[in-house]
């Protein structure tokens, strides 16, 4: 059976990762290699919306040393997708052009949503979920945390909010050990990212509750 050689990159706040497979015409699929590159690509300017120079640069490195392993194990096809601290960058667009223009990889940026989405697929084959109740899973990035309601195999919420832990550093610059003043200020920017999300969660909650009472 005919086996194809694929390069899978996820370019996240913190760390790049590359997945290396074989995958046959059936979709079966063997990981060959993993890899990771600490980029800290959201450090000096995540909240500012910019890829700060020096993160720039150290991202653009991971990719080319990504590149020469791609080559090397032969792999024929590549996807890589940007996640939180890319799609929020205002030169986000330039670090892409700078990827395909010196390692030749070609990026695609996924939304929040799209992440979600993504991180589901991904637990769902690593992890066995309950099948009967609703769950709430959670995805703790750089840039972004991931909320997802699962239920009878299906994702029925997916929101991405911009809470991940680069962001929340760069915020809050708490103090080591954190000061009272500092997780109070945690608190209220908690309020005011998760609020909504919190109303829907309450939402979601009522509306099963109310198909439940009908079966």
């Amino acid at each position: 059976m005919k086996k194809e050689k694929i390069a899978i990159i996820d370019l996240g706040t913190n760390t790049f990762h590359l997945l290396l497979a074989e995958i046959d015409e059936r979709e079966h699929y063997l990981v060959s290699g993993k890899y990771k590159e600490p980029v800290q690509l959201g450090e000096g300017g995540i909240n500012s919306g910019k890829i700060a120079g020096e993160p720039f640069r150290r991202g653009i490195k991971a990719l080319k040393l990504f590149r020469t392993i791609i080559n090397t194990a032969g792999a024929t096809k590549i996807f890589a997708y940007a996640t939180s601290a890319i799609r929020s960058a205002g030169n986000g667009a330039d670090f892409i052009k700078a990827a395909k223009e010196e390692a030749d990889i070609q990026i695609k940026t996924i939304n929040g949503n799209e992440e979600a989405a993504l991180i589901y697929e991904g637990i769902k084959n690593g992890v066995q979920l309950p099948f009967s109740e609703s769950i709430l899973l959670m995805d703790i990035g750089g840039g972004s945390v991931e909320f997802i309601v699962s239920h009878e195999g299906r994702a029925e919420l997916l929101r991405s909010v911009n809470i991940g832990g680069a962001r929340l550093l760069d915020k809050i610059k708490p103090s080591n050990p954190i000061k009272p003043k500092e997780i109070a200020e945690l608190y209220k920017l908690f309020d005011k990212e998760l609020s909504g999300l919190i109303k829907e969660l309450k939402e979601f909650n009522l509306r099963n509750r109310f198909k439940s009472l009908k079966s």
